[in-house]
């Protein structure tokens, strides 16, 4: 099992979280509390989400870091279309 961790720093990191486990939620298992989140994306792997004050701290799961690479891409897009024209910045 492969893992990558990375921060999104956003100007509403909790907004664009829910969003995500919200969109997904109608076709994998999700978790959603007031900080986290958690998307289980069956053999694909895994997503964790942790609002911490200006940023989301991902953590993401695969069996390989090619499947790794391709969810953090899958990831990233799919927060930057849920902020909008503002930028994220992904470190």
């Amino acid at each position: 099992m492969a893992e990558q961790k990375f921060r999104v720093i956003s100007e509403d990191p909790a907004r664009i979280m829910r969003r995500l486990v919200r969109h997904w939620a109608h076709k994998y298992e999700t978790e959603l509390d007031d900080t986290s989140g958690r998307v289980h994306l069956g053999e694909q792997g895994s997503v964790v989400m942790q609002w911490v004050e200006s940023a989301l701290a991902i953590q993401i799961q695969a069996d390989d870091q090619a499947g790794c690479d391709t969810l953090r891409e899958i990831v990233v897009a799919h927060l930057q279309n849920f902020e909008g024209e503002r930028p994220l910045r992904v470190e």
